[in-house]
């Protein structure tokens, strides 16, 4: 299957509903169905519009040189960043029935003056939640990069948080590849309040503990990883060391794609209580679907049902220690052979 599964998939809702058009938004920050559809990232904002027999996307005019080498969809210019909806008005006309994708602004659905508006945001995200086997694939080599980044992340006593911010961000990340989020860098007491704070003006003690949370966007998808780093810090690292092989075990031998996500779950609570130094689990932001951005369907705390073929997804569970808390997190794919790969690990 190729790109234009995507868009067989969505014209397939637009009829079911009996629509008139899609309308759909992107900008740098969340541009997932984009990079879907037509392969392609949004560099500020754009307008995709979908209709029974047609494809188009309209973004300003300036940058329509440089999008027309990254996508064949077929594109319209806009006269600027704010105007973006006036080509979308003069090819659809008033009066039509709409399904809205996305973050559409309000005031520019109300100037397409339509007959009907119905959201398919959650709709759409089940569709491209599905990842065929040459995607994963794919999507593979994007997690092999960001992990050799963090891999490669020297933590050394003394360094200032904000050393190792630039550390990252300076990393040869390849061509078209850029951070997904700024990095994560978290150390010493912060860590009893959160394994995600901004870098900061501090420095790692003698004997610290550091946590590292970093994206990347390669391609057309979007990958995400952390992982604790230990400084003359011993007594953390082994429990850290026991964490981490419990997990290896569960992402080597106890997936499949019937595995329920509530069981993935109980899974992580049960080394709890078989690794000596750990408190608890906390029971939020355990995972999420990723691949065309960065947080996508399914919230795997918030997820009924099974896991399923065909998806990309993240395990990272946070555990409270006697030495704040630690957290990891990886990349995993389930392919259509039932193949579970970790893709960071």
């Amino acid at each position: 299957m190729k790109m234009n599964h995507y868009l067989e998939k969505f014209r397939q809702l637009l009829l079911q509903n009996r629509l008139d058009a899609l309308l759909i938004y992107a900008n740098g920050y969340d541009d997932r169905f984009m990079r879907a559809l037509a392969g392609t990232y949004s560099i500020l904002q754009d307008y995709l519009l979908i209709t029974k027999t047609g494809f188009i996307i309209s973004e300003p005019s300036y940058l329509i040189p440089e999008t027309q080498r990254r996508t064949n969809v077929e594109l319209i210019p806009a006269s600027g960043e704010d105007l973006i909806i006036e080509p979308i008005i003069k090819i659809l006309g008033p009066n039509k029935r709409i399904g809205i994708i996305g973050n559409c602004r309000f005031r520019d659905v109300e100037k397409l003056n339509p007959s009907f508006t119905v959201d398919l945001t959650t709709q759409t995200d089940e569709i491209i939640r599905f990842k065929t086997d040459e995607f994963i694939e794919r999507i593979s080599k994007s997690a092999e990069i960001l992990a050799k980044i963090i891999e490669t992340t020297k933590i050394i006593s003394g360094e200032n948080q904000l050393e190792v911010d630039k550390q990252i961000k300076l990393a040869k990340i390849g061509s078209g590849s850029q951070l997904a989020f700024p990095p994560c860098v978290t150390s010493g007491n912060d860590l009893n309040i959160s394994t995600c704070l901004s870098p900061k003006d501090k420095h790692f003690s003698d004997s610290d503990i550091a946590c590292i949370d970093a994206g990347l966007k390669n391609d057309i998808f979007t990958t995400d990883m952390t992982r604790m780093f230990f400084v003359n810090h011993p007594r953390g690292q082994e429990i850290y060391r026991n964490l981490y092989q419990k997990h290896l075990e569960i992402l080597n031998g106890q997936i499949t794609k019937e595995t329920l996500f509530s069981k993935l779950i109980r899974m992580y609570q049960e080394i709890v209580e078989t690794t000596r130094g750990v408190i608890k689990l906390l029971p939020e932001d355990f995972g999420h679907g990723i691949g065309f951005g960065l947080h996508e369907p399914p919230m795997l705390e918030k997820t009924e049902g099974k896991i399923g073929a065909n998806i990309v997804f993240t395990i990272e569970p946070t555990f409270v220690t006697k030495f704040g808390m630690m957290r990891f997190e990886d990349m995993v794919a389930v392919d259509s052979k039932d193949q579970v790969k970790a893709l960071t690990a």
